[in-house]
């Protein structure tokens, strides 16, 4: 899976907005590869119905769909 972070001001928590490509999908956060796969529930985003950003209910990570 090719996700990129690019990182972002932190609030509170660090939270950090996320490269992903179409073969990335369905998107679940966190993702397996994150350190703190498992911070929370898993949550399924619906990234392309939401027009390529998705932000997590849970920590406030941010995707965005860049193909």
């Amino acid at each position: 899976m090719a996700v990129s972070p690019s990182p972002t001001p932190s609030a509170a928590k660090a939270q950090k907005t996320w490269q992903v490509h179409r073969a990335d999908l369905p998107l679940s956060c966190p993702l397996p590869e994150h350190a703190v796969w498992n911070e929370h529930p898993r949550v399924y985003l619906p990234i392309v119905e939401e027009g390529g950003r998705s932000v997590c209910p849970y920590c406030g990570n941010e995707y965005v769909l860049v193909d």
